[in-house]
């Protein structure tokens, strides 16, 4: 299981460190990355435009999300082919783990293609002290999750759609 950042156990007490992600936006098949290191949170804040665009795989996992989505709006469930996904935003708690996410779709409501943004709001992720009747991500989604967490973290280190071309120069690969 790919997790948001590393697990430390200083002083008797888990701590994840590294770099945690805080908001994932794809526009024109290129990612917008908001992020933070966990040393302090309002210092070590960045933004990582990408110039290439993402994989095929990234781009996939983004938008299989909004199957999350639909189970937080159920209303639109039935509308999930005329949705695309628009925005992940990621909330950490004090150790460092992942803890709320926030969704905003584009939704296509007519024929005619007129779009409308849509967002969730603040939704926790499953625990077990949360109510049962509680709105939340559930247990089968967060793996979902953890892996475009990973998707952008390779993004930034460079594994873009052009990078992952192989050079055909007379019949043979370079």
């Amino acid at each position: 299981m790919t997790k948001t950042a590393t697990k430390q156990k200083t002083s008797g007490e888990a701590k994840s460190t590294g770099l945690l992600i805080t908001r994932i936006q794809i526009k024109d098949n290129r990612a917008i990355i908001s992020y933070h290191d966990d040393k302090d949170f309002s210092l070590n804040e960045g933004t990582h435009t990408g110039k290439d665009d993402c994989t095929g795989d990234f781009l996939q996992k983004f938008d299989s999300a909004k199957e999350i989505f639909g189970e937080i709006i159920q209303g639109l469930r039935n509308e999930l082919p005329t949705i695309t996904m628009n925005v992940i935003k990621f909330e950490y708690n004090k150790q460092g783990f992942l803890d709320k996410v926030l969704m905003v779709v584009k939704y296509k409501f007519n024929k005619q293609g007129n779009v409308t943004n849509i967002s969730t709001g603040n939704i926790p992720i499953y625990n077990d002290n949360l109510g049962e009747n509680t709105v939340c991500v559930s247990g089968k989604h967060i793996e979902l999750l953890h892996e475009i967490i990973q998707k952008a973290k390779d993004y930034m280190n460079g594994d873009t759609r052009t990078k992952q071309m192989k050079l055909v120069v007379d019949n043979t690969e370079a």
